[in-house]
């Protein structure tokens, strides 16, 4: 999967390959799912800290999401 994202100075869209994995079983009814997104890229850093947006695209945009925490490894 992708992961598209602005980065902060030159407001260029960027994409990142990523492993994505679900945390957990989506509810009946609701869009909402907490993924994990593993990104091993130079410039993530540039683009996806705390509070901002991505989407997640596989051909067509799949859905959106905000970042809540990163972990460095």
């Amino acid at each position: 999967m992708v992961v598209r994202a602005t980065d902060h100075e030159t407001h260029a869209t960027k994409l990142f390959s990523a492993l994505v994995s679900a945390t957990g079983e989506p509810v009946v009814g609701d869009s909402h799912v907490i993924v994990t997104v593993t990104l091993l890229s130079d410039g993530v850093g540039d683009c996806l800290t705390g509070g901002e947006e991505f989407t997640l695209w596989r051909g067509t945009d799949l859905g959106r999401g905000v970042i809540t925490r990163r972990v460095f490894v």
